[in-house]
């Protein structure tokens, strides 16, 4: 039935005064500022938007009124739910063998605890041993993993705090994202981090600051607080007996700061033995600082481009002659240097409405953000034994 000046109802991008285009593998995704006439007769609106194949949702910037309207099938989730379930499962055993490797007299740096137990168990089989498995190696392999038990779960909940956060306000704001992928690792910490990655277009400036931010903000929140945990189980030491395994960990200001206020100041030059729990705050920190790093497609990036646009670039630019200077200090960031080059980008992609300021409020959020990120900057933060 047509609406009220014989316009079909079916026309449901009719009512954009500005529209942009998004495809998705399953679909489109239309958004745009919506003409006054629709925006000033509501039920009219609706009944158009309601027209179309999907979904729509509304949403009031600085009196003006935008609609993102999403036509066609979602993303196949149940497949990337499984791979999201094994990450996460095999990331939990790799930490878990990192947090026994910190628990143990004498740390190698390695979390080969479940993969020395498959060769020895395979190996007994073989010869016809597997009763020995069943009976004495595999309740000592599940002892020992046991030790590494509060690292790993406190390692888990800061990655998964800083994660949870992109992936709460992107659904707030209606842009789809994954679950996070976390990215098991056999060594040191037991993980590289992780990432949830963004399946639709992000509308302006304004949601991609919220969805940039939270997750910094949710991840150091839930650092200091897991710092401050282990480092009440912490002790100082003799200059020399505070290496983590093969390597000894330097400290933000932040991560200083915290050590003082829940330790008290040291005595003379002793170093901070850290409690494995400890060691997974100060993990949960040094990514949050690798993220907020301004450059391409990370947090900072993200950030950086919400509030200054497309001059995000030479921030870019500037950081990664940065991460190349401090490469001749320490070695790892010549890693960092190649994947942004390569991988990440030092420009951040546009927006789809480049029209919308952040405004006043994200203004002064963004600059605590810098404020945290030299709060955490460190320029090597491991050393060797």
């Amino acid at each position: 039935m047509p609406a009220d000046n014989d316009e079909p109802l079916a026309d449901y991008l009719a009512p954009f005064a500005t529209l942009q285009a998004y495809s998705l593998r399953r679909g489109m995704i239309y958004r745009g500022r919506i003409d006054d006439r629709f925006a000033a007769d509501r039920p009219r609106l609706q009944r158009v938007l309601e027209a179309a194949p999907g979904s729509y949702r509304l949403r009031d910037v600085d009196g003006r009124l935008y609609a993102t309207l999403r036509v066609g099938g979602t993303p196949g989730w149940r497949v990337w739910l499984w791979v999201n379930i094994a990450l996460l499962g095999l990331t939990g055993v790799t930490a878990l063998a990192a947090g026994a490797d910190l628990s143990s007299a004498e740390p190698t740096g390695f979390a080969v605890l479940p993969f020395r137990f498959l060769l020895d168990s395979a190996t007994r089989v073989v010869f016809g041993e597997w009763r020995s498995v069943a009976g004495t190696y595999l309740p000592r392999f599940l002892r020992a993993m046991a030790t590494g038990a509060p690292y790993a779960a406190a390692l888990l909940f800061v990655l998964m705090a800083h994660e949870l956060g992109h992936y709460l306000a992107a659904r707030r704001h209606d842009v789809d994202a994954t679950l996070p992928f976390f990215i098991p690792a056999p060594f040191f910490f037991g993980t590289l981090g992780a990432i949830i990655r963004m399946r639709s277009p992000i509308p302006d400036r304004r949601v991609l600051f919220d969805v940039g931010v939270a997750g910094p903000l949710a991840g150091v929140a839930a650092g200091i607080l897991v710092s401050i945990v282990g480092l009440r189980m912490s002790s100082y030491g003799l200059p020399g007996t505070c290496s983590t395994g093969p390597i000894v960990l330097q400290h933000s200001l932040l991560f200083r700061g915290l050590a003082r206020l829940v330790m008290g100041p040291p005595l003379g030059d002793h170093c901070i033995h850290l409690h494995p729990v400890a060691v997974a705050g100060w993990f949960g920190l040094f990514i949050t600082f690798l993220n907020l790093m301004p450059i391409g497609q990370l947090d900072g990036g993200h950030v950086m481009y919400a509030l200054l646009g497309r001059a995000q670039r030479y921030l870019g630019l500037m950081a990664v002659a940065a991460i190349l200077a401090m490469g001749l200090r320490f070695p790892g960031w010549l890693m960092l240097a190649l994947l942004v080059l390569t991988v990440l980008g030092v420009k951040h992609p546009p927006v789809m409405d480049e029209s919308v300021r952040p405004g006043a409020g994200r203004l002064l959020i963004g600059l605590l953000v810098v404020l945290l990120f030299l709060g955490l900057f460190i320029i090597e933060p491991v050393t060797p034994q």
